[in-house]
């Protein structure tokens, strides 16, 4: 499939429609990440243009890390239920004050300067 794709001869914002170069991309795949890459990988395109074509084909080619619970024995929600009857079970601490208050102390005295 043949894609026409525009490129940016100056900076990555352009002003008139004669600074935009359209140039054939080609596309064996058909599908977008293909573009993309084709995008960020062509040594004529502006950087800016590739930097952005590689920007949105990342999440494609390099997946987040993701934390993985592994449950051992029994299943979610036995062990939730074991949780919150732990939780019930469990009687709430009380603080004691062992402080003992002090006096505030008076006021310190206006002082009238020399004026």
């Amino acid at each position: 499939m043949n894609y026409r794709m525009p490129t940016f001869s100056g900076p990555s914002t352009f002003e008139t429609e004669t600074e935009i170069e359209v140039e054939a991309v080609d596309i064996a795949d058909g599908d977008g990440l293909a573009l993309l890459q084709s995008i960020y990988r062509s040594a004529s395109r502006p950087l800016a243009v590739r930097l952005r074509a590689a920007i949105a084909a990342l999440p494609f080619e390099r997946p987040k890390l993701a934390v993985v619970a592994k449950v051992e024995g029994a299943d979610f929600a036995d062990q939730l239920d074991r949780a919150i009857a732990r939780s019930k079970a469990a009687q709430p601490t009380t603080i004691e004050n062992t402080t003992t208050p002090r006096a505030i102390p008076a006021p310190l005295p206006k002082v009238v300067g020399d004026d």
